[in-house]
């Protein structure tokens, strides 16, 4: 019976810390959006613009912004969205690393439509659950 206890314990921490840690997944795809997106900031570091400091600052405080704002979208889905369905599909022995990446692909795909998103902010979304799902999953199941 204490087995069982401290294991429940041990997952419960498990699912906590990657509930912390998974929504910082999407600073790298972030990161690249505004590169690929043609940003004015990203065309400005990536053609060497004569003040390539300032713009590389600028840069990076653009891709600050978009992070915290996309943390706390991904935070908020992993609390309302990703803890939930990863509890369910473990509970029915479907808590594979495929399982769980389709489902944070499949919702924020859902999310994106439901923000009426054009393309490519769809695809970002999308990248972004899949990694904040694949991270979840690396955490708990480490």
């Amino acid at each position: 019976m204490e087995y069982q206890k401290n294991v429940k314990n041990r997952r419960g921490r498990r699912i906590a810390m990657a509930t912390a840690l998974a929504p910082w997944a999407i600073v790298p795809i972030v990161a690249l959006w505004i590169l690929v997106g043609r940003f004015d900031v990203a065309t400005d570091v990536m053609n060497g613009d004569v003040y390539f400091f300032e713009s590389f600052v600028t840069y990076l405080s653009f891709v600050a912004l978009w992070s915290l704002i996309g943390v706390g979208v991904a935070y908020a889905a992993t609390i309302i969205y990703g803890i939930p369905v990863y509890l369910i599909l473990t509970r029915y022995k479907h808590g594979s690393l495929r399982s769980i990446v389709l489902a944070g692909t499949l919702g924020s795909g859902l999310l994106a439509i439901l923000m009426g998103t054009d393309l490519l902010a769809g695809l970002v979304f999308i990248g972004c659950g899949l990694a904040v799902s694949a991270v979840f999953w690396i955490v708990v199941n480490r």
